[in-house]
């Protein structure tokens, strides 16, 4: 079985991906694989194929504000956006989000985390979206 064939039972994978096409910047040569894990298991399945096949990767949440190589990688790129995109707030308010979640959807900002941490705490970053001034990494 190939590997795109082990990969294929928990991902949808494209080969010889352009990263132009995932990255706001619109720069980056081609990856072999680039990856779409279907759920939380599924990620930690394709986690163990690439370990066994020992194919290097790098983790992708949303593709904004990455600066990728023109040069060809040849490895996988795993893209959270389409599976691990939710967030939620613990009692204590602290905002715990995955890493594919948008604070931008549509063009409109999740109403939900623009009234918990409050207006005074975004700034503009670049003309196509907000980033949070002030965040804790969990």
């Amino acid at each position: 079985m190939s590997i795109k064939d082990r990969l294929m039972t928990y991902a949808e994978v494209l080969e010889h991906e352009s990263m132009k096409k995932h990255t706001t910047f619109k720069i980056g040569g081609f990856v072999d694989y680039y990856i779409y894990p279907k759920n939380c298991t599924a990620l930690m399945c394709v986690l163990d194929i690439l370990a066994e096949e020992n194919i290097p990767y790098y983790v992708l949440g949303r593709g904004s504000n990455v600066l990728c190589s023109d040069t060809d990688f040849h490895g996988a790129i795993i893209n959270l956006d389409r599976t691990l995109n939710d967030f939620y707030f613990e009692p204590d308010g602290i905002l715990v989000a995955q890493a594919g979640c948008s604070i931008i959807n549509g063009g409109r900002s999740h109403e939900k985390i623009v009234d918990r941490i409050g207006m005074g705490k975004w700034y503009s970053r670049f003309y196509w979206g907000m980033s949070v001034y002030e965040c804790r990494c969990l």
